[in-house]
């Protein structure tokens, strides 16, 4: 099961018709015939009864299309969050630090740098006040 059948399969849904879910998912309605048909056979269950009149979701269907949708948003988030990493090229963080200002940091410091930007190297240098300023 990947995500393009589960996104194909909720526009099918939403649409009751294959042509028009391919139409706004820019694809061949063949294609995305093939994905729902092989979710279909991946999960052991029909999700469509088809017709001439187009689709009818079976209540399989109707039980996993609220979740399909949740799985659909959720990668979509995945995905933009990680949009800035993949386009960013390794950072690098500089900190110079004073002599005696590391004794004044909370315990904790480093470790919520870290976590405020995981993608970083940081790299932590001690300086003189003079060079630091």
């Amino acid at each position: 099961m990947d995500d393009r059948q589960l996104e194909w399969f909720c526009r099918a849904y939403e649409a009751r018709s294959f042509s028009k879910a391919a139409e706004r998912a820019f694809v061949s309605r063949q294609a995305l015939g093939k994905a729902v048909k092989s979710l279909e056979t991946e999960l052991g269950v029909a999700l469509f009864v088809r017709s001439e009149f187009g689709l009818a979701p079976t209540s399989a269907a109707d039980l996993v299309y609220p979740m399909a949708r949740r799985c659909v948003e959720s990668l979509l988030e995945i995905k933009e969050a990680c949009a800035d990493f993949a386009t960013d090229t390794h950072r690098i963080v500089r900190i110079a630090i004073a002599d005696g200002v590391v004794d004044s940091l909370s315990d904790d410091f480093f470790d919520r740098l870290e976590a405020w930007s995981p993608g970083a190297e940081f790299v932590i240098e001690k300086h003189f006040l003079s060079d630091c300023v």
